[in-house]
Parts: structure tokens; sequence; C-alpha cells
């Protein structure tokens, strides 16, 4: 029996390497928007939403290696009750970050693992509050490689750069 990621997500693999963990890598085929879109027209929570798409992963590996534990995850970024999606452009990045200014918010990551097909264990959770962001700080730190930056920003999230300081 191999443990097995359901992901070609490099942060993912660095994640379990990290942990000591020996591992195979298995990329899901799922179309996470048709997994998603049925689920937001019923009006299911973001928590629920990221606990169906992790699942969702673990399951199509695991039907292709039934004897190995399959290890899916998706993350849903929850503000004020609503499902948000990454930004698609920089001023998308910065709008969003000067919204979340101050706030709190959930980065609800679901792990689900499976085995023969069928989930057999899962988890979600990790709220994260923001402190106050100045308007000007965002612009120069997004505009040097925004996708990466946003990573640097979480540092803001956590509190350890106040709004003095930027």
């Amino acid at each position: 029996m191999a443990l097995v990621l359901a992901s070609g997500s490099r942060i993912r693999a660095e994640l379990m390497k990290n942990a000591g963990l020996q591992f195979d890598v298995d990329p899901a085929s799922v179309d996470e928007r048709s997994v998603e879109e049925p689920l937001l027209k019923a009006g299911f929570p973001p928590e629920d939403l990221a606990s169906v798409l992790a699942e969702a992963k673990a399951n199509d590996v695991s039907a292709r290696r039934p004897n190995d534990l399959v290890v899916g995850a998706d993350q849903i970024l929850a503000f004020e009750g609503e499902r948000r999606t990454k930004p698609e452009d920089m001023e998308a990045a910065r709008r969003q970050l000067l919204e979340f200014s101050g706030k709190s918010h959930d980065l609800l990551s679901a792990v689900v693992i499976s085995k023969g097909g069928e989930a057999i264990w899962r988890q979600v959770g990790c709220p994260l509050d923001h402190a106050d962001l100045v308007a000007g700080i965002c612009r120069p730190l997004l505009s040097r490689g925004w996708r990466q930056r946003l990573v640097e920003c979480r540092g803001l999230s956590a509190g350890r750069v106040g709004p003095a300081t930027l």
C-alpha cells in the first residue's frame, strides 16, 4: 500500500515531503468548476465546497489505485459568508487585499483520505485575521510578482506587520 497525493501542486507535495512522508504523486483529473457549480446553485456553504472538492480529487485517484491511501486537498477562501476565487490580475488582487483589511476571512483547507474509491477521513478548517492595511502597500508588493507576493502578504494577515510599519 502506498500513500498518494492526488495533486500536481508543488506546494502540497512540499508540505508532505517536509512532514517526512514518502508518497507518490498522481494528480486527479477533476473539473473543479463542474463539481462546484451545482453546489453553489444549491447554496452549499464554502466549507462544504472545499470538502466535496477534496473528496472528488481523492476518490478520482483512489478509483484507479484502490489499494492505496490517497490524499485529496482543496482550499476555498470564504469572506463574509461567500466563496472567493483567486484574483484574475494584480488590480483585482490589490482590491481584494484592501477589502480584507482589518477583517477576518476563512481559508478553508480541506483534506480527504480515500481508499478503494471511498473517503475514510476528512478535515476542514483555518480561520485568518488581517491587520489593517494601508492602500499604498499592496501595489508595490503585488507588482513584484503578485501571485508569489500574496504569500508574503500572509505575514500581514498574521499581524506580524502593522500599519505603522507599512
